[in-house]
């Protein structure tokens, strides 16, 4: 789970709970946390679970580990513990199996479901299992995400565009680039939930540019038209969009963000410890020549590859 300043993440595991104990000690937690519902376990070990919420001040996520199990909001649940949320599951490991009033839907790691809590429905996964859940307030995702009715589940994550999305916000939720503030945190989740509702806004742009480029750092054809294409956007729109982002730091055209982006991650080798020679770890980070990575490291951070290896902690 993403560490957020300003926000609160309480952690409950049933590792330590007697193995007749656990299904309510769930139950109750969920209950409370997020959303009422029934479990039931499979394994002959009982339910194996681990959840991490953080509240955003309205807005909450879930990460959610376990072994098989399925969980069930029932008609009675929905009348007894209502709910006014639309909630996406992120699929990051295993799969999983969806049932509402409309049939059947089959979600894979590396996809996500939309779906409203208000009607009953079940969630089953066959084995070891991780995602990530956004409890979104029903009224701000209509403003934001789908001002339609939500009618029925949505799949998200199949078309390659929905993918990088999906993925991006996955990245966003479980902090794989460090500690960010609630607030910016819950702003680039409703940028990027609107951007796979069809509602793409500057901020989803540059969020789905800065992780195209970090996934293809090593790529040393990678070129502003690429980055661009995979935003959905031209280039000279998507150059716009960074500029008025105002963020000089990182680049303001996709061709210095591109240079930004694979310095910093060569920095980050040189400073953890990386064996590998200097001219090794600059064309890892798509650096065709060592002398120009040098130039532009010094450039960048007032010190050579060499003097940043030895600053190492």
């Amino acid at each position: 789970m993403r560490a957020c300043e300003e926000a609160s993440t309480t952690r409950i595991s049933t590792t330590d709970v007697p193995p007749a104990e656990r299904i309510e000690y769930w139950e109750n937690y969920n209950a409370t946390a997020l959303v009422g519902l029934r479990c039931s376990a499979f394994a002959a070990r009982g339910l194996h679970a681990d959840q991490a919420n953080t509240d955003l001040g309205g807005m909450r996520i879930a990460e959610i580990t376990g072994n098989e199990h399925v969980i069930e909001r029932t008609p009675a649940h929905v009348r007894r513990l209502p709910s006014d949320s639309v909630f996406l599951s992120i699929i990051v490991r295993g799969n999983a199996f969806f049932y509402h009033g409309g049939g059947h839907i089959p979600v894979g790691s590396g996809e996500a479901l939309l779906y409203d809590p208000a009607k009953p429905y079940l969630f089953g996964f066959g084995g070891a299992m991780q995602k990530v859940l956004l409890d979104l307030p029903s009224a701000p995702f209509r403003e934001r995400c789908l001002p339609s009715a939500l009618t029925e589940p949505v799949k998200l994550g199949t078309t390659t565009t929905e993918r990088a999305l999906v993925q991006r916000l996955r990245a966003e939720l479980l902090g794989e680039s460090g500690a960010i503030s609630a607030a910016e945190l819950a702003e680039r989740v409703w940028a990027l939930g609107g951007a796979l509702l069809g509602a793409p806004t500057a901020n989803a742009h540059i969020l789905l540019a800065n992780a195209y480029i970090d996934a293809h750092l090593t790529d040393d054809r990678l070129t502003p038209a690429h980055v661009a294409r995979a935003t959905g956007i031209s280039t000279r729109h998507l150059n716009r969009l960074l500029a008025a982002e105002g963020n000089t730091a990182d680049g303001d055209t996709i061709a210095a963000r591109i240079t930004t982006r694979r310095l910093e991650a060569a920095r980050s080798r040189l400073r953890a410890g990386d064996p590998r020679t200097i001219g090794d770890i600059a064309a890892d980070c798509g650096f065709t020549s060592q002398p120009h990575f040098t130039r532009l490291f010094n450039r960048r951070f007032g010190m050579s590859p060499g003097e940043a290896r030895a600053d190492c902690p």
